[in-house]
């Protein structure tokens, strides 16, 4: 049969019901799913802040150890140089003396001695040089370090 008005009425009413309630449930869902986003971007954002500084205290720590390391060995290796180039300035100057007044007439032998200084003056240098190479690649490793966290904070910054 027919529907009666009243049936059609309560129909009609059951169904604005479901869809409003159906809209409710998805404005929730919504809700629950930014909050949950939020939350979770929060957290992500103290992990990674609290993994930074981990990783930063570690890194200054290792800094510490090596420069530690390295001025104990700085002044034995400083300490064994002073003694050892105290004979060796001597023997040195003594040589170079010797090698200089004989060079006097022979000019080949002049020459020698004047290769001889550069050459040790080279190995200074080459000391220096690899002093500065070692600057720069602890430089490098900063810049590429600092670039990867730049990038790892815009990634989150996107996705949150």
């Amino acid at each position: 049969g027919r529907w009666s008005s009243r049936q059609k009425s309560q129909a009609w009413q059951t169904w604005v019901d479901v869809v409003e309630d159906e809209r409710r449930r998805v404005e929730r869902e919504r809700d629950s799913a930014r909050r949950l986003r939020s939350t979770v971007g929060r957290w992500c954002e103290r992990f990674l802040a609290r993994a930074w500084r981990a990783w930063i205290e570690v890194v200054e720590y290792e800094t510490l150890l090596a420069a530690n390391e390295a001025a104990s060995a700085r002044r034995l290796r400083s300490c064994i140089q002073h003694w050892s180039l105290r004979k060796t300035a001597k023997a040195w100057r003594a040589w170079t003396e010797a090698v200089e007044e004989s060079a006097r007439g022979d000019r080949r032998l002049a020459l020698s001695a004047r290769d001889l200084r550069l050459c040790v003056k080279r190995w200074v240098c080459r000391e220096r040089a690899a002093a500065f190479r070692t600057w720069r690649r602890f430089l490098d490793i900063q810049r590429r370090l600092e670039r990867c966290l730049k990038r790892c904070r815009n990634r989150h910054l996107a996705m949150g």
